[in-house]
């Protein structure tokens, strides 16, 4: 990540529902933010996040989407790529 990276969307717009993104709400928020942010939304929400998973495939049946990695087969209704 470069040091001066920041969002083109300001705090305001950057929220995730049922956590605010704390700070001045005009202000774009810089990559470190951002990434604690998301680290603390997923552990307030006990979120199963898996990072560095490589998929081989993704499929959806009706509400439900399936991911298959080199390991194991999951089942989910959301995916963030």
């Amino acid at each position: 990540r470069y040091d001066s990276l920041r969002l083109f969307t300001p705090r305001s717009y950057s929220s995730l529902p049922g956590m605010t993104l704390i700070g001045e709400k005009n202000e774009f928020p810089y990559k470190d933010e951002i990434a604690t942010y998301l680290e603390e939304y997923a552990r307030h929400f006990q979120l199963p996040v898996q990072l560095q998973t490589e998929v081989l495939k993704i499929k959806k049946e009706k509400e439900i989407f399936e991911l298959h990695t080199p390991t194991e087969i999951l089942q989910t209704k959301k995916v963030i790529i």
